[in-house]
């Protein structure tokens, strides 16, 4: 798999990142993909069938930043997904190569009809394309699937328009999961991602509490921008070098050590191991909630109530075996 990154200046220079080809015939999905969720994983299984068929190299197109669109509607706009995230997902997809491009105040004027030629048929060679049933393109967003497929019947190249997925009978979208996370539910996230919500970053020092009182943690910070459940403990398994713990974790503001603190956290007790993961990179997969965030009176209390999630973890990991262990 190869990314390649376009920047501003490359795209209106008519410039391309280093190994890129524009003479390669290519099947494209073209997306944001924020979530990478089951209703975009049909989009890439589509791709990745018709690529085999037809001899194409699978590609998917997505941004580095937030849509302009979205970011007029909702100025803090937050995510389900980093760039990184994205595109460790589709990788692990089979897809061959992921182009990125930044969504910029030049990049959201450009018309659709350009898009389509100068972009996605000129610059990426496309000969197939894949989209969501809802896909829109160009500035102001005139663009729509009719239009892609009239562009693509006249230019030669195989327009694929991908029927959403349903759950519960609704259609599964990155805007009902942040209402479903928003709320919690990362039970359903996982449902509707096909895989657990996730974090990842390096782990940072904390005071160390933890460890004095007999449960260290791995503390990481939430990645800009993105989206978190509310404030509590969670049912989660930590992964490290593609090994797989099981854990409880808590997001929020640790009240009952740093007080009055604006910075939050998630802080992860491996269960039934003792690793040093400090500076080391790690991803935590949330499993279900267990409670809200609670202020203590004292240290005591907490480490009561920490045993108790520990063994409310245990439990769920027990009962749960083999279907709580996500894929690192």
């Amino acid at each position: 798999m190869t990314r390649f990154i376009f920047g501003d200046g490359n795209l209106a220079e008519g410039l391309v990142p280093q190994g890129f080809d524009s003479k390669i015939n290519r099947i494209i999905a073209l997306g944001y993909f924020d979530g990478v969720h089951l209703g975009h994983r049909k989009i890439m299984d589509t791709m990745l069938r018709e690529a085999k068929e037809l001899g194409l190299c699978s590609a998917a197109q997505t941004f580095s930043s937030i849509p302009i669109s979205k970011r007029k509607s909702n100025p803090h706009q937050e995510l389900l997904s980093t760039i990184e995230e994205r595109c460790a997902v589709m990788e692990g997809l089979g897809v061959s190569e992921i182009i990125v491009f930044p969504f910029s105040e030049r990049f959201s004027e450009i018309s659709a009809m350009d898009y389509l030629n100068l972009i996605v048929k000129d610059l990426l060679g496309a000969k197939a394309v894949v989209v969501g049933h809802d896909f829109r393109f160009g500035a102001g967003g005139i663009g729509n699937v009719e239009m892609l497929s009239a562009w693509g019947e006249k230019n030669d190249i195989r327009v694929i328009s991908v029927d959403p997925v349903l759950y519960q009978g609704q259609v599964i979208s990155s805007s009902w999961i942040k209402d479903v996370l928003g709320s919690g539910d990362v039970n359903t996230v996982g449902a509707l991602l096909g895989r657990p919500v996730s974090y990842s970053g390096k782990v940072v020092k904390g005071k160390q509490l933890g460890r004095t009182f007999g449960f260290p943690t791995a503390n990481i910070l939430p990645p800009d921008n993105r989206l978190l459940p509310p404030m509590g403990v969670y049912v989660s398994r930590l992964c490290i070098n593609e090994v797989s713990y099981p854990s409880v974790t808590n997001i929020g503001i640790r009240p009952t050590v740093d007080g009055i603190n604006l910075d939050t956290t998630i802080e992860t007790l491996v269960i039934g191991e003792t690793l040093d993961l400090y500076d080391q990179q790690i991803s935590v997969f949330l499993l279900d909630k267990l409670r809200d965030e609670i202020r203590f009176s004292d240290f005591d209390q907490l480490k009561k109530q920490v045993e108790e999630d520990k063994k409310a973890a245990s439990d769920y990991h027990r009962l749960s075996g083999i279907y709580s262990q996500p894929s690192c």
